[in-house]
């Protein structure tokens, strides 16, 4: 009687095992038993901690002007644009040693000719509006630690970075007005003068000439200036410090950079400029003109926010805002400078970042 019911027992044990080894039952085991599969962007396997961040930057509040440093003139008698004729320290009214000159052609007919040009218009100083920075930069930085922050694990480190940006501007400007042209004569006393040029003083004794000139009527004229100029800059920017990375979730972030920040600049001025006078009678007036350069670093500091999206654990891009400070530099020419003021300068940075 008991055999059947055993071999009963034993055809449903192995019907079940059967049905736990068809596809259903696995997938009823894998449904009630098995946890989902996650992709953990934290997972930090294979990381070294390095990583590089490559984007576009946009900078604005840079400040251009073209500065006019030629001193106001003055009309001093015995003063010329090519000499000076002055009393010396014998008193004489009649006859100096204080005197000088610039060119052997000056000495004609037994004296030696100073002339003076007065009124001469001039452009004064030009300010640029502000100028915008467009460049790349590319970025390298290490994890060195990590904290906890809001459940999640924020980190910090240090990083390095260069950025490159141009700017070209350029002006054209005319000055019109009247000049009044002075030619004096002093005579020489027969004597040969010194080689020009030549610059006598107030109280050594040297070869004497007239106190007293023989002076030609002045000539006035119209007169106008003309001033053409282009400057152009080159920026290296070189920045190191700190960073910090505080997470919002597992593919947000706010990353905060600060540090030095030091600017190799290029400055380039090309300037030409003239006068034109009316009357013949005058003779024209010659003016600097030429290219002048400088370079220097430029020193200062800088802060970014960020904010970071991560498309996978090892590729993010990233958007953010930025503030930097760095002092001036000056391209000097004779009687004109052009200046780039940095000062404080706002901008903006996209890009990529990668880990490694």
């Amino acid at each position: 009687m008991n055999r059947p019911l055993t071999h009963f027992h034993q055809t449903i044990a192995l019907a079940c095992g059967l049905t736990a080894l068809s596809p259903a039952g696995f997938a009823a085991d894998t449904s009630t038993n098995t946890p989902p599969v996650r992709v953990d962007l934290d997972d930090e396997a294979d990381h070294t901690g390095w990583f590089v961040r490559l984007g576009a930057r946009a900078t604005s509040g840079l400040k251009v002007s073209l500065q006019d440093h030629q001193a106001a003139p003055s009309i001093v008698p015995g003063q010329y644009d090519n000499g000076y004729v002055h009393p010396d320290i014998s008193g004489s009214t009649a006859t100096t040693w204080n005197w000088g000159y610039t060119s052997a052609s000056q000495v004609q007919n037994g004296s030696v000719n100073l002339t003076r040009l007065d009124g001469t218009p001039r452009a004064g100083t030009f300010d640029y509006p502000s100028k915008s920075l467009y460049g790349g930069e590319a970025v390298v930085g290490v994890e060195m630690a990590r904290f906890d922050f809001r459940k999640r694990e924020a980190k910090f480190g240090f990083e390095a970075g260069y950025s490159y940006s141009q700017i070209k501007t350029q002006s054209k400007s005319v000055t019109t007005g009247t000049v009044t042209y002075t030619s004096d004569a002093y005579g020489l006393g027969g004597l040969t003068p010194p080689a020009a040029p030549y610059s006598g003083s107030y109280g050594t004794p040297g070869q004497l000439i007239s106190l007293n000139p023989v002076s030609a009527a002045p000539v006035t004229s119209a007169a106008a200036s003309s001033l053409s100029s282009q400057i152009q800059g080159e920026f290296h920017n070189i920045r190191i410090g700190p960073w910090i990375d505080l997470p919002w979730s597992s593919r947000f972030s706010t990353a905060f950079s600060a540090g030095y920040s030091t600017i190799y600049g290029r400055g380039i001025l090309d300037l030409t400029e003239s006068v034109s006078i009316a009357n013949s009678a005058i003779p024209p007036i010659a003016l600097p003109s030429g290219r002048y350069t400088r370079t220097q670093f430029i020193p200062g500091a800088y802060l970014q926010i960020r904010l970071e999206y991560r498309l996978t654990r090892l590729v993010g891009v990233y958007v953010g805002g930025e503030f930097q400070y760095n002092t001036g530099m000056t391209v000097d020419a004779p009687t004109r400078a052009a200046r780039f003021d940095l000062g404080s300068t706002y901008g903006g940075v996209a890009g990529v970042s990668f880990n490694f």
